[in-house]
């Protein structure tokens, strides 16, 4: 009996230690999972349980070491610039980092580590290149963390950009300008590169009109010299002079320099505008850009009459006489210049300028192409600028 009721107080006692045991097992499992762990779901950092971080209590505390914003000053429009940020870690719990959004022109090149241990730092290095044609540059970087105070770490970067050549104007605009008389103008390039930058040649692409331009380039000179603009280096200024005579209409020039930069070999600077005669057309149906009376179809057993204007104006109006000549083709095209009127006190005269199809014509096309050429006619003065006004009629004859 004695020995059955200690062998009972022995297993009460073991079962005792058993759950005891237990317990104190359960109750350190459940310090453990109540530590916090960094996961990364798609996007920025996330919280979540797990046992990277040695206490409930710890948590991370980024720093970013000097200013979250870097001004890089000037960079070359060809270049790709990089800076790299500090991200220290001030807490006593592991920080995970991860990229987050970023503006077009602006990456994350490189994370060092994603994960920073307490006490310690990780480079976040930022890439850009230019945006566009934008001069003054600003950018930004997002990066996550999971520091509770600051999910989010916004880096920015600014500056300028700088173009290596530049012409000002950029184009050369003809307005109001006429062929009695020559006309000057005057640009300048600017190079912002401390380089011995030359412009070693120069060529008018348009052969028909490059006789009647004369291209004067001056002597290269110190960037202060020619503009305030802080940045530029050196430049050249350049004058440009129209002859007078040049014939009138649309004008398509183009000045193309040469200079010594490897990767900037031409600089094209666009020339373009109307020049007005001190003879011109004026009238319905007629375009005055490409000298084109429109008539269109008409039957042969039908007629049409066009009536125009012939201005002169200038110094030489009282002295220019006008005349038809070249009629193409001759028997279908009547063309007939009238009196002149005297217009704003004599300072513009006028001369009536008509064109005939008359009924009974052969059938024929002239709307123009190389298998159909338009009709023509020219008008001939004795202006000493304009001494040749050449028309063309667009028309046909169908039966």
């Amino acid at each position: 009996m004695k020995d059955w009721f200690i062998g009972a107080v022995v297993v009460f006692l073991g079962t005792v230690a058993g759950i005891v045991s237990a317990i104190f097992q359960f109750h350190r499992v459940g310090e453990v999972d109540h530590h916090l762990r960094i996961a990364q779901v798609g996007g920025p950092a996330t919280l979540s349980q797990g046992t990277d971080v040695p206490s409930a209590t710890a948590v991370p505390r980024v720093e970013v070491e000097g200013s979250l914003l870097h001004d890089f000053g000037t960079m070359d429009a060809t270049g790709v610039g990089s800076h790299s940020f500090v991200f220290w870690n001030k807490g006593d719990a592991p920080l995970r980092i991860a990229t987050g959004s970023t503006t077009c022109k602006c990456t994350v090149s490189q994370l060092e580590k994603n994960v920073v241990l307490p006490g310690k730092s990780a480079n976040v290095t930022l890439e850009w290149r230019r945006a566009g044609l934008a001069v003054n540059f600003h950018q930004r970087a997002e990066i996550a963390t999971n520091d509770p105070d600051q999910p989010i770490v916004q880096l920015s970067i600014r500056g300028r950009i700088l173009p290596a050549l530049v012409a000002s104007p950029s184009e050369i605009v003809l307005r109001r300008v006429t062929n009695s008389r020559q006309h000057k103008f005057s640009l300048a390039v600017y190079c912002y590169r401390d380089v011995d930058f030359r412009i070693e040649d120069y060529e008018l692409l348009d052969t028909k009109t490059a006789k009647s331009f004369q291209v004067e380039i001056g002597q290269r000179l110190p960037g202060e010299q020619i503009t305030e603009e802080p940045f530029v280096r050196s430049g050249y200024v350049i004058h440009l002079t129209m002859l007078a005579g040049l014939g009138p209409g649309t004008i398509r020039q183009k000045l193309r320099l040469r200079t010594n930069l490897k990767d900037f070999p031409t600089l094209d600077i666009p020339l373009e505008g109307n020049i007005a005669s001190d003879i011109s057309i004026v009238g319905p149906d007629f375009d005055r850009d490409d000298n084109v009376v429109r008539v269109g179809t008409i039957k042969p057993d039908e007629s049409v009459r066009k009536e125009l204007f012939v201005l002169v104006k200038g110094p030489y109006r009282d002295q220019v006489q006008l005349n038809v000549d070249a009629i193409d083709p001759e028997g279908i095209l009547q063309v007939h210049i009238g009196d002149r009127a005297e217009l704003r006190n004599g300072l513009v005269h006028k001369y009536p300028l008509t064109i005939e199809i008359e009924a009974g014509n052969r059938v024929t096309s002239r709307l123009g192409g190389e298998a159909a050429p338009m009709g023509e006619f020219h008008i001939i003065t004795t202006h000493p600028q304009t001494k040749v006004i050449p028309v063309y009629v667009r028309f046909a004859v169908q039966g």
